[in-house]
């Protein structure tokens, strides 16, 4: 495996007019790869990651409604947005098919389970209906708003909020099963990913700009990262088709940093012109890695991940 730092990116997406905070990659029915990403202009907008050209785009009523969260699964796109709207659009048509609203603001949405997931400025947890978002059931636990989500597999999920700590929920019955602590302050993204031993890993970045890495199972604390000098914004995992494992790191120090797992070395820098808000792995159509983050800047970036690439 050959990673390269500092390239130039793959792709550019240009088109939202405010902060882009949220990225995400899924494959629709076809096999075709895509980007979707939401910002503070109040617009979700879906890409083709290997050009950098929107398919899609929808805007919220209000132009200064923030769009803070974004995921797709199935054929569908969820959002949570700044007036407690949660949203499901249809990745094919871009048609949306169904709102939801009179909650606090929806700061984090996850699929899995079977279920949607949000995350709320009120510190609940609600699962919701995938068909409907009628909510099933409310968590509480946290002291601080929601700001992230990531199941692992179909029986947990992981929260991260602004009371500063990581909250592990078992989804069948609702109960909290752990809660992780050891953040000063705002926990920004939770991600989860299991190796190929059955090991489950949760990774946790914060606004007192460093990343964890955890043991689900036993709690316990793996790794920290404190490479970065600003607010660790998000976190996210892969397994490339060669079995490494990468962890990827995104903060206002204006960097996307991608580690290897096993030996928590630093393998790539992707330097921004700006803060970087959103972060997520994926892979071109011929299976190429590539990752994506959402800046500052009011663009999305697409990154290889392969030296090759840039021969």
């Amino acid at each position: 495996m050959s990673i390269v730092s500092n390239p130039a990116p793959l792709a550019v997406c240009s088109g939202h007019h405010e902060i882009v905070w949220a990225v995400a990659f899924h494959r629709a029915p076809d096999g075709r790869p895509l980007l979707a990403t939401t910002g503070w202009d109040g617009s979700v907008r879906l890409w083709d990651p290997a050009t950098g050209s929107c398919l899609w785009a929808a805007e919220f009523p209000s132009p200064a409604l923030s769009v803070f969260s974004v995921a797709m699964d199935g054929g569908l796109l969820a959002t949570g947005s700044a007036d407690g709207r949660t949203s499901v659009w249809d990745l094919a048509t871009g048609d949306q098919l169904y709102a939801t609203s009179g909650e606090p603001p929806v700061l984090s949405v996850a699929w899995g389970a079977g279920l949607l997931a949000t995350g709320g400025a009120d510190c609940h947890v609600r699962f919701k209906d995938r068909a409907t978002g009628a909510v099933l059931r409310e968590l509480t636990g946290h002291t601080g708003p929601v700001w992230s989500l990531a199941f692992a597999g179909d029986t947990l999920l992981a929260s991260g909020g602004a009371d500063a700590t990581v909250r592990v929920w078992d989804v069948p019955g609702g109960e909290c099963r752990r809660e992780l602590t050891g953040h000063r302050f705002t926990v920004q993204s939770v991600a989860c990913h299991t190796l190929p031993d059955g090991t489950v890993l949760l990774a946790s970045g914060s606004a007192d700009t460093t990343g964890r890495v955890w043991n689900v199972s036993t709690g316990e604390l793996l790794h920290t990262i404190t490479r970065h000098t600003g607010w660790l914004r998000t976190v996210a995992f892969t397994t490339l088709p060669d079995g490494t494992t990468l962890l990827a790191t995104t903060s206002d120090d204006h960097t996307a940093v991608v580690w290897r797992v096993d030996t928590m070395t630093e393998v790539a820098v992707f330097e921004h012109p700006s803060g970087v808000n959103g972060v997520a792995f994926g892979s071109l159509g011929d299976g190429r890695p590539i990752l994506a983050t959402g800046c500052t800047d009011r663009q999305a970036y697409v990154w290889s991940l392969w030296r090759r690439q840039y021969r």
